[in-house]
């Protein structure tokens, strides 16, 4: 509204509106605006009342069911291996809206594919969501580019559920506003477990070679070796793959090291220093071992081969063939029944160069780069009141856990009971197929305490309290790269990345050898801007330290 008597209008009415209550509301299970956040906004669009007397901007209505008059489409771009046209979930979002989705789902790297390439053709969606999006996309295309338009005066003009959960949800807000000041992005809020990847070995296999659960490296070694010669699983064959993990997943384990490298930034705390771990001789101790397991046949020849479906595959087939394996939780790669029947977590080991045992934290609770809407949206005040519709609690609970009925029921006493996937089924992989868990959500920690776990989830907490005293006292705080920052290290990162996992891939397979290449490593990170880069990184990460 460009003129003062609208505006005074606008914020009268709006008033007038808070004070009398709006129906519907209730069904979005949105709290109630604040009065100075729903009025005074700046738009160039002219409410008025519509039949059924509420409120409307355009098409839209500010508040209740469904979202807009007439049907419109919009088009968000997601990774799933799952068609959303199938879900139950999102069919009736669609309903209840009147909101038509127009998906452009795609899984794994394909789904990465089709975002590079939207970013090269300026064929943008009205959204992208889910898994997709990182902090450099955000700041190259939204505060550099303008392709992600800010939206903190929408919401705080149209998304009252996200207003009110960015504001309660411990460091909501401070998380997901850029350095800039604005908010490109609506997050994924959640509590989260104390760790994302462990290791989980199977105790059965311990008993049945007469070893104790091993506490440092060395002791791991001599267990690998009775996995390979002992015949563990009983059949007769040496087919046991002692050790195996997808190659990303051996980035934790280097925490027996003395340093978890568990960020594609390739970066640590230590002794209040920032450090680029794959340039530290722990690394390179890290590095030695596994070479050493991978010559003796103790870690899996497929390491660097193998897809995450085969590395899973392999774990379910009829004979258990791992004993051990780096994971979130387990049962995804082996099963519910076979994990419970043998597998147990592996507290953190020992090494030489780290007597004190550690495990780097996991994630934050606050995932910042789930949703954000493209400057080709045709209606952004439309998209906000769909995000804010699945922002309520209810949405909310059934986007993490799938729709009620499925694994999780929720009481007329507002209690919840989980309940298990059908035969055959895993929660996890099941849970992806009931809804897109990528997408913006956000499940209070107090309503999160309240839901019991399910045997899949229990799982996963037993292995955070084997973990819990173990975590680094150190974490990576949450941070952002201001653009100026993203553009000077984008190659720099993309390049130090690259050229850090080629090394560690032909180290450990035995293609190359790290004692012999070391030096000319150090010096070649140099040539790629080692220092450049890691001057960056250090002022992002400590950039509000006193």
């Amino acid at each position: 509204m460009k003129n003062r008597e609208t505006k005074k209008m606008l914020s009268l009415l709006m008033v007038c509106l808070t004070l009398l209550g709006t129906a519907g509301c209730g069904k979005e299970n949105t709290p109630a605006a604040p009065k100075e956040n729903m009025a005074g906004q700046d738009s160039d669009e002219k409410t008025v009342a519509g039949d059924d007397g509420r409120q409307m901007v355009g098409n839209v209505y500010l508040e209740g069911l469904p979202l807009c008059k007439e049907t419109e489409t919009i088009t968000i771009l997601v990774n799933s291996g799952t068609d959303p046209n199938e879900m139950e979930l999102f069919k009736r979002f669609e309903q209840e809206t009147n909101v038509k989705v127009e998906w452009l789902a795609y899984s794994g790297d394909v789904a990465t594919e089709k975002k590079n390439l939207m970013y090269s053709s300026g064929d943008y969606p009205d959204m992208v969501g889910g898994w997709l999006l990182n902090d450099t996309d955000i700041m190259r295309y939204g505060a550099n580019e303008g392709i992600y338009i800010p939206l903190e005066d929408l919401i705080a003009q149209y998304a009252p559920r996200i207003q009110y959960c960015l504001d309660t949800f411990p460091n909501g807000r401070e998380t997901v506003t850029a350095p800039d000041g604005h908010i490109y992005t609506i997050p994924l809020m959640a509590p989260q477990p104390i760790t994302e990847n462990v290791v989980l070995i199977n105790k059965a296999w311990l008993d049945k070679v007469g070893m104790d659960m091993p506490g440092n490296v060395e002791e791991l070694y001599e267990v690998l070796v009775a996995f390979r010669d002992k015949d563990p699983n009983g059949n007769g064959q040496q087919d046991e793959i002692p050790f195996s993990t997808q190659s990303h997943g051996l980035r934790h384990m280097l925490a027996w090291f003395g340093l978890g490298d568990s960020t594609d930034a390739h970066i640590a705390v230590r002794d209040g220093e920032l450090v680029f771990v794959p340039s530290t001789d722990n690394y390179r101790e890290a590095v030695r071992y596994l070479r050493r397991l991978f010559a003796e046949g103790l870690l899996d020849k497929e390491l660097f081969t193998h897809s995450d479906d085969q590395f899973k595959a392999k774990g379910k087939e009829s004979e258990s063939i791992y004993g051990l394996f780096i994971d979130w939780s387990g049962p995804g790669v082996v099963g519910q029944e076979r994990f419970e029947e043998e597998y147990a977590a592996l507290p953190p080991l020992t090494s030489q160069t780290s007597p004190q045992a550690v495990w780097p934290q996991g994630s934050n609770s606050v995932f910042k780069t789930n949703g954000a809407i493209t400057k080709n949206a045709k209606n952004p005040i439309l998209l906000l009141r769909w995000l804010d519709y699945i922002y309520g609690e209810d949405n909310s609970i059934q986007i993490m856990k799938g729709p009620y009925g499925e694994l999780i029921e929720k009481n007329g006493d507002k209690s919840f009971v989980a309940l298990e996937p059908p035969a055959g089924e895993n929660m996890d992989s099941y849970r992806n197929k009931l809804s897109i868990t990528g997408m913006p959500y956000c499940v209070m920690p107090d309503v999160q305490a309240k839901m019991p776990l399910s045997a899949f989830e229990q799982v996963k907490q037993d292995a955070d309290d084997v973990y819990a005293p173990y975590i680094t006292r150190e974490p990576i705080p949450p941070y952002w790269l201001t653009p100026e920052e993203s553009d000077e290290i984008s190659t720099l990162q993309t390049d130090l990345d690259k050229y850090v996992k080629d090394s560690f891939a032909a180290w450990v397979s035995g293609q190359s050898d790290v004692e012999e290449e070391w030096d000319a490593y150090l010096e070649q990170l140099k040539v790629l801007g080692v220092e450049q880069y890691m001057e960056v990184m250090d002022k992002a990460v400590f950039r509000n330290r006193q």
